[in-house]
């Protein structure tokens, strides 16, 4: 991660994997999340994912992504 203010925080991710009992599924991930400290203890954040699935035994593949909105509180 990296702390863009005292308030904002940036993280970035990336994975990937592959079925052990079949070598031609690849499954690929990228993500990026934001975090706002609103007060202490009170925290915002959004997360963006992008996920492609690819089965090289049939030349299918599968894509998406997502967005999960959080707002956290800890005392």
């Amino acid at each position: 991660g990296y702390t863009v203010s005292d308030s904002l925080s940036v993280a970035a991710y990336t994975a990937s994997g592959e079925n052990d009992k079949d070598s031609n599924y690849d499954v690929n991930e990228n993500g990026v999340s934001f975090t706002y400290t609103i007060a202490d203890g009170l925290s915002a954040s959004v997360t963006h994912t992008d996920m492609d699935v690819k089965d090289n035994d049939d030349s299918t593949s599968t894509s998406g992504n997502y967005t999960v909105v959080a707002v956290n509180l800890s005392f």
